[in-house]
């Protein structure tokens, strides 16, 4: 099982590959293997790459 901090680093490094997407923008918490996002995107599509 990865750890918390492998996991947001993981959907880091995803964000950071997704042009479309400023991952600055958005926050990541893990907590026990779960994951809260939160942020804004610039539009409504890409909220669900």
């Amino acid at each position: 099982m990865r750890t918390d901090s492998e996991l947001k680093a993981d959907l880091l490094d995803r964000f950071d590959a997704i042009p479309s997407i400023e991952a600055s923008d958005i926050d990541i918490f893990v907590d026990a293997g779960t994951v809260s996002l939160h942020g804004q995107v610039d539009t409504h599509q890409t909220r669900f790459l």
